[in-house]
C-alpha cells in the first residue's frame, strides 16, 4: 500500500516494521524492545513512530516512518523521551530502513556475534 501523500513511498505502519525488522535478526529478537505506535491524523493511517532499544547495549534509535521529502526519519535517541535526537538520517524504503535501524542498533554490540545479525552491506 502506498502513502496517500507521498505516493513514492509505501505506509509502513507498527507491525510491518517490526517484521522487517525482526526477519533480519531472527536468533536475537529478544534483544530488541519496541517502543512505535501508529500515527493516525483524523483517522488516517500516516505511518509510525517512536523507539527502538538495543537491551544488550543500551542503543536507542527513533523512527518516523510519515515521510517528508527526503525518505524515513532515523536517528540516535539519548532515552525513550529524546524526540529531539542526535543528526537527522533518512532512508528510501522499508528495507533501507530496517538495515539502517539494526546497524545503528548494533554498534559497539558486546555479547553477541555480530555475524548472526544478517545486514546487507552498506
Amino acid at each position: 500500500m502506498r502513502h496517500p501523500e507521498y505516493p513514492e513511498y509505501e505506509l509502513i505502519l507498527s507491525t510491518k516494521f517490526k517484521n522487517a525488522l525482526c526477519k533480519l535478526i531472527p536468533n536475537e529478537t529478544n534483544c530488541i524492545e519496541f517502543h512505535i505506535k501508529n500515527i493516525l491524523i483524523n483517522g488516517q493511517k500516516r505511518g509510525c513512530d517512536g523507539f527502538i532499544r538495543n537491551k544488550v547495549n543500551g542503543n536507542v534509535v527513533y523512527i518516523s516512518t510519515e515521510p517528508i521529502y527526503c525518505g524515513f526519519l532515523r536517528r540516535y535517541a539519548k532515552d525513550l523521551t529524546d524526540y529531539t535526537g542526535c543528526i537527522n538520517q533518512f532512508s528510501k524504503s522499508l528495507k533501507e530502513l530496517a538495515d539502517d535501524v539494526l546497524r545503528m542498533l548494533a554498534k559497539d554490540l558486546r555479547g553477541i556475534d555480530l555475524n548472526k545479525w544478517r545486514i546487507s552491506p552498506y
